[in-house]
This record gives C-alpha cells, sequence and structure tokens, in this order.
C-alpha cells in the first residue's frame, strides 16, 4: 500500500469517526479484499484498521472532555462507539485512566488555559529542559542518537525482543533504559510508556547530559514502539537539538558522498539474479521510459522500503535512473534501508515492484506525469 493510498483512506476514516465504521467499509473504499486490505493496512501503518479507528476516535474525544460539559455516553456515541463501554475500556487502555478521571484531572487543569495550550504543554516543557542544556551536553546527546539508531535497526531487523540483549555502552550503563526497555518489551501501552518515564525524568529533576540522555531514551524508545524507521527517529531528534545544531548533526552522521559510495558499493556487490523474469522485464521497461521530471515526481509518493525492494536486484541501468531522481537525503537513508532489508525473494520484490507501477498508472491517469 503506498503513501497516496494510506493518505487517501486515513482521510476516509477522519471523515467518517462518528459513524459506525465497518472494515469490510473501509476495504471498499480502497478497492481492495477484506483480508488482504487486513494485511496491507497492518504492514503499513502498524495498527489493525479498526485499531486505528478506535485511536482516532479516543484522542478526538479528549477535546470534548475537555472543552465541555457534554454528557459521557454522549461524547462515546458522537465519537462513533456502539456503547459507553466499549469506550470507557479503549480509552482506559490507551491512557491509563478512564475518561471521568481524564476529565476531573484536566478539565480542572483546563479552567485556567485554554485546551490548545493543555496539549502542547508538555512539548513546551522538554523544549524549554532542552534548551537548558549546553553545548557539551547536546553532543552527549548526539552519541544517544546513535544508539537508538542501532536499536532501531536491530528492532526492524529481528524483532523487538532482540533488544533485549543489546550491548552498547551508554545503554547499558543507564538504568533508566532499563526500566524503559523492560516496559516496552512487556507490552506497556504506549501513552502509559510514556507518562511513566516522563515521571521519572521530571521527579529527577535532572540536568546536563543526564536531562538530555533521559529525553532521548524516552523518546527514542517510543518511536522504536511505534515502528519508526530509523532515518526518521534521527531527523526526529536531531530536530530537538536546534537548528543551530545541525552542521554537527549532519558531520556526526556522515557526509552525503560517503552515503552515495556506500549505496552504489551495496548495490554493485548485488547479483541481478531476476533478469529473466517477465514481470521484472517489464518493471525495467516501464522505468526507462519515465524522463527525469517524472521520475521526480514519481519518487515523491514511493515508500523509501517499498522503492528499495523494488530496485535491488535489476539491472544498474534502472538503478541508475531511479538515483539520478533521489535527492542526497534519500539516498542516505536508502543505505539505512538495506541495513534492514536486504537479499529480497523474488516475490518481496515484485509486490514491491507491482506498488510502484500502480503509483505510475494513477499519476499518469491525474496527468501527473508523461
Amino acid at each position: 500500500m503506498n503513501g497516496m493510498e494510506i493518505r487517501k483512506i486515513k482521510d476516509y476514516i477522519e471523515s467518517n469517526l462518528d459513524s459506525h465504521l465497518k472494515q469490510n467499509q473501509i476495504s471498499d473504499y480502497g478497492n481492495y479484499s477484506k483480508f488482504h486490505f487486513h494485511r496491507l493496512f497492518l504492514s503499513s501503518v502498524g495498527n489493525t484498521v479498526m485499531s486505528y479507528v478506535n485511536i482516532r476516535r479516543i484522542r478526538r474525544s479528549r477535546f470534548d472532555l475537555i472543552a465541555g460539559d457534554t454528557k459521557l455516553l454522549d461524547i462515546a456515541f458522537n465519537c462513533g462507539f456502539s456503547n459507553y463501554d466499549t469506550y470507557t475500556r479503549s480509552f482506559k487502555k490507551l491512557y491509563g485512566i478512564t475518561p471521568q478521571e481524564y476529565r476531573r484531572i484536566y478539565g480542572i487543569m483546563n479552567s485556567k488555559r485554554d485546551t490548545k495550550e493543555l496539549f502542547l504543554m508538555r512539548e513546551r516543557l522538554w523544549i524549554e529542559k532542552l534548551q537548558e542544556c549546553d553545548y557539551d551536553a547536546k553532543k552527549h546527546g548526539l552519541e544517544t542518537i546513535g544508539q537508538i539508531i542501532e536499536l532501531s535497526e536491530l528492532a526492524h531487523k529481528n524483532g523487538l525482543f532482540a533488544l533485549g540483549n543489546v550491548s552498547l555502552s551508554i545503554l547499558n550503563s543507564s538504568k533508566f533504559f532499563k526500566i524503559g526497555l523492560d516496559l516496552l518489551l512487556d507490552g506497556t501501552d504506549p501513552a502509559m510508556l510514556r507518562s511513566i518515564l516522563e515521571n521519572y525524568i521530571l521527579v529527577g529533576n535532572y540536568q546536563g547530559n543526564v536531562l538530555i540522555e533521559q529525553i532521548f531514551l524516552m523518546e527514542g524508545l517510543l518511536e522504536i514502539q511505534n515502528g519508526s524507521y530509523p532515518w526518521e527517529i534521527k531527523n526526529y531528534l536531531s530536530s530537538l537539538l536546534g537548528i543551530e545544531f545541525h552542521d554537527e548533526v549532519t558531520n556526526f552522521f556522515g557526509d552525503d558522498e560517503a552515503s552515495k559510495e556506500a549505496l552504489s558499493s551495496y548495490l554493485g556487490s548485488v547479483e541481478d539474479d531476476y533478469s529473466t523474469s517477465k514481470d521484472v522485464l517489464k518493471f525495467e521497461k516501464t522505468i526507462l521510459g519515465i524522463d527525469s521530471r517524472s521520475m521526480q515526481r514519481l519518487l515523491r509518493e514511493v515508500d523509501l522500503v517499498i522503492l528499495c525492494r523494488a530496485i535491488e536486484k535489476v539491472g544498474k541501468s534502472v538503478q541508475n535512473a531511479v538515483l539520478e531522481g533521489l535527492p542526497s537525503r534519500k539516498i542516505k537513508n536508502m543505505v539505512n534501508v538495506y541495513k534492514i532489508h536486504n537479499n529480497m525473494n523474488l516475490a518481496e520484490t515484485l509486490d514491491a515492484q507491482n506498488e510502484v507501477l500502480k503509483i505510475i498508472m494513477e499519476l499518469r491517469r491525474a496527468n501527473d506525469i508523461l
């Protein structure tokens, strides 16, 4: 399932949260069979479609709980839940407290604050704390990001439980990390995991290296739990260091030329195993027939992991045509993808190539590419 389809389906869900959405209704909208849609959505988003729908409903309901005096039963129905008990159980599973408790706690706080400000309060707190960190602390933060990226790569390659045997210098010396990792591996709900780790940070009143390390470990573990890719985690955590630290981040993680050389070296080492497949030859012919402007437009829509799977074992001319249309940032990320996903079998390759061909057809129908 490509990025355009995911956005289209998420927009459809968002527009119909207050109705009694069913999985077959959503799969029909996306023109998929129920079984195929379930597998694709879970793979692309990290949640089943109905779990995603319930999470979006519950998050929307928070504003009604705080902003007014609407009855809880009406809030449940207005958000698309068929009964109040289901709403309460789902809310508590996500936030660790019932809707009544949430209203009591945050409703009091909201009497002096506007609702939007309330939900920005936590983010401002961490930003203010990070702004107090000096240059040396931020350098230490970069080292922490580097080790979190290694964790993410390991989780994507071997599964979350592989993290129980990690041996990384900063992480092994951190009791905070061990507590957070144990909670993650125990299956603690993301909202509860965040609350617990935030409490440790706030009660400890830490500063400098320890503060920035714990904030990054908390955010990094939550991103790993969410299934974020290493390059996404790097970009997110690096942004917390501020724009003035961008050059330090670039120097720490390597330059673009080194990434291009590493990618060329890897692709050059991979055999063109599927050159005799008629489906692969069709893909190669289609890619080579796309002009440079259209290639750049296409590559903005293709998921990076799908792209890497599609071109790993094709001819070098096809690989070069694709790489010429990519910005250096994406080329650097492709190196990270191949650390996790490499040596694809023919079925994986064809699935990825079919996804790319589907996007090409959609863009051509919309006259976005030639």
